[in-house]
């Protein structure tokens, strides 16, 4: 049918094929912040893709998640999908509790929260400043948010702590044939 369009299976509700291009989405944000098992992740802003991404998180055998965002009832979902936190910036210093939440890694200006990788899907230009800021030495950053304007970034924090930041756009590698995740449900790979 093309390189985007594939028929839905016989069997497969439309309500759940839906699905299938925001968790790709969310899946491959999640293949970028190169994720392990013992990681702690912060996933900021967590609309649909960002829930799957959280939902990924959790079926991948990471548990310890926090979501950031502005909407009571979108942290609500994602604390309902596994997330262990969810924090309101509004609300609350967000390294603060990352600190609190993950504890923390020392770093020659004082310690950073031990959060292991970051999810940006906010399109807050100063997110991605103040995750260098705050991040820990070998942290990474999967940006899944469209960012139009350049923005400034602070390289020797970069340098120092060797901090890893990567692109993520549409979906996994492969995508295009179905996959099994650990939960029984069928989605692409």
């Amino acid at each position: 049918m093309g390189e985007r369009v594939f028929p839905v299976p016989d069997g497969v509700p439309l309500t759940t094929a839906a699905l299938a291009e925001p968790l790709g989405v969310g899946m491959q944000a999640v293949n970028q912040a190169d994720v392990a098992p013992d990681d702690k992740v912060a996933v900021f802003r967590v609309r649909t893709r960002r829930l799957m991404a959280i939902a990924t998180l959790i079926d991948r055998g990471i548990h310890e998640v926090v979501a950031v965002d502005l909407s009571p009832q979108r942290l609500a979902l994602a604390e309902g999908l596994g997330a262990q936190a969810a924090l309101d910036p509004n609300n609350v210093d967000v390294w603060d509790e990352l600190a609190r939440i993950h504890g923390t890694a020392p770093f020659m200006f004082g310690p950073t929260p031990a959060t292991d990788a970051f999810i940006e899907a906010s399109g807050a230009d100063q997110v991605i400043g103040d995750v260098l800021q705050h991040g820990r030495v070998g942290g990474r950053l999967s940006v899944v948010a469209l960012h139009y304007r350049p923005i400034p970034t602070n390289f020797l924090m970069l340098l120092m702590k060797q901090f890893t930041i990567r692109g993520s756009m549409e979906y996994p590698p492969g995508s295009r044939t179905p996959s099994s995740c650990s939960s029984g449900a069928t989605f692409p790979h």
